[in-house]
């Protein structure tokens, strides 16, 4: 995963979760899980993401590097190894503070809540307006 992390740093990163990777089931393409998704994250040095807010709670394990997340305005500064979540609908965003690249793997409740068809997604554009980027079906 790490490897198709650093080739993903040719490419632009998504504004919100920077360069992300989901686990997936090799035999369906879908998920891992019926209820649960995994994903692996890389932030280079000194990398910050835009804030956006989710419908799903994700919980984060820190696998290298340092930096910061504000959720809702509250700063929970990580390291290696520290675990942190971020509850659902709530503002949140990255800043990789080190200067090497900072990795973190995932998981959260997101495929639960996309079968129910509540999974909702509002980003902060650069400008501060609120841009959809997923509604419920």
């Amino acid at each position: 995963v790490l490897a198709a992390l650093q080739r993903l740093t040719k490419y632009e990163p998504d504004p919100y979760d920077g360069f992300i990777v989901q686990y997936v089931n090799p035999e369906t393409g879908g998920s891992v899980l019926p209820t649960m998704q995994f994903t692996m994250q890389l932030l280079t040095a000194g990398m910050r993401t835009r804030s956006h807010r989710h419908t799903t709670s994700t919980v984060y394990c820190v696998v290298e590097g340092s930096g910061v997340t504000e959720v809702e305005g509250q700063k929970l500064e990580w390291g290696k190894n520290d675990v942190f979540v971020v509850p659902s609908w709530h503002w949140h965003e990255h800043r990789n503070t080190g200067k090497g690249q900072a990795v973190m793997w995932a998981v959260s409740d997101q495929q639960a809540v996309q079968t129910l068809g509540l999974y909702r997604e509002e980003g902060k554009m650069a400008d501060g307006k609120i841009e959809q980027i997923a509604m419920p079906l």
